[in-house]
């Protein structure tokens, strides 16, 4: 179906790849090997141009690329106390960064949910 994009590690907007490098907990902004004017790849092209560090207590890290924002979904284990109480449990963390700019991407919003994630799809 049209308009439907599943979360995954690599994602690309035609001009960068957004790269979830697993062993050093970061997503890698990179700028696209592709010349879209000759249809070919030049991989002198192929350059960092920025990294978002994300927590090593994330894991099964998703994300989506929609208009000027990068969408990371991760869980993690929270082990933590409230109001004299230990709260302990999964938790989803919702990340979206402002990525007009690769560059300098920008942290807009970040939610934590109880539970678990699985899967997603964007609509």
């Amino acid at each position: 179906m049209i308009g439907i994009d599943e979360a995954d590690i690599l994602k690309s907007d035609g001009d960068y790849l957004y790269y979830y490098n697993q062993k050093e907990h970061k997503v890698n902004i990179i700028k696209s090997p592709l010349d879209t004017a000759t249809q070919t790849i030049d991989l002198t092209r192929l350059n960092v141009v920025s990294n978002i560090n994300l927590p090593d207590t994330f894991n099964g890290i998703q994300m989506y690329r929609q208009k000027d924002n990068l969408v990371i979904i991760a869980n993690r284990w929270r082990n933590n106390y409230k109001g004299g109480f230990l709260n302990n449990g999964n938790q989803v963390d919702v990340i979206v960064y402002n990525v007009s700019n690769p560059a300098k991407p920008a942290l807009i919003r970040f939610t934590e949910l109880d539970g678990n994630y699985h899967d997603s799809r964007l609509i």
